[in-house]
């Protein structure tokens, strides 16, 4: 008997599967994007794989990864400016710096086409520069704090 299809594994050798790949993947697109559709099929992929996974903890270490990055506190910034200043570059040597294996970033700069970033997260449409400054946006699992101009105010939200 010849074998048609190619099988895909589930566990994590030393290099892990493409379906633990995947399931980060999906999970993290969609937070950048906002698109529920990769949340729901990110779901679906725990829910094929997680009687194996039970059986075997150890064996899907990356896969568990994701499931932690899904269920973790989720917290999304996106940093707004009018032009490149050094309250938009300590905002952004702010994130870089941070450490938070659950948080997204996005930059956008409100006096370049924002076409480009609203076609790939909508969310991002409403977010503006306040008072042409530079104005951080933080949102954990969905929910949105104040914005804030002060790149310190930033550093204080993003760590608690």
């Amino acid at each position: 008997d010849v074998l048609l299809v190619r099988q895909k594994e589930i566990y994590d050798g030393a290099i892990p599967s493409g379906n633990s790949i995947a399931l980060y993947n999906l999970l993290r697109l969609g937070r950048l994007t906002g698109n529920t559709d990769l949340d729901a099929q990110a779901k679906k992929l725990v829910q094929v794989f997680s009687n194996a996974v039970m059986e075997l903890p150890s064996g899907y270490t990356q896969f568990l990864n994701g499931v932690d990055y899904a269920l973790g506190a989720f917290r999304a910034v996106v940093v707004v400016c009018d032009h490149a200043s050094g309250t938009t570059q300590n905002m952004l040597d702010i994130l870089r710096r941070e450490y938070n294996p659950y948080m997204v970033a996005l930059f956008k700069d409100s006096s370049a086409t924002p076409d480009e970033l609203n076609a790939l997260a909508p969310f991002t449409a409403e977010y503006n520069a306040i008072d042409n400054r530079t104005t951080a946006y933080v949102c954990r699992n969905f929910r949105c704090e104040q914005p804030t101009d002060d790149a310190q105010q930033l550093q204080k939200v993003i760590r608690q």
